[in-house]
């Protein structure tokens, strides 16, 4: 997101939550895709040790979404 001003940042620590991350990264973007913020916010997943696919579904839905990290 080089350029764009961030102005939002959710923060979302992650303990075996593969699960669920799809789901709440989805609803996140498409709650700010229908405001003035499209443009204006990130959202960063904090791996916080899982044991389960946590990571390989952050890792998976990173190329859909410009504003995940």
């Amino acid at each position: 997101m080089p350029n764009e001003s961030i102005n939002i940042s959710i923060i979302i620590p992650a303990y075996n939550e593969g699960e669920n991350l799809k789901n709440l990264i989805n609803k996140i973007h498409q709650t700010f895709e229908n405001t003035n913020y499209k443009n204006e916010y990130e959202i960063l997943i904090i791996n916080d040790g899982s044991t389960d696919d946590t990571e390989t579904v952050v890792m998976s839905v990173l190329q859909n979404y410009k504003n995940l990290t």
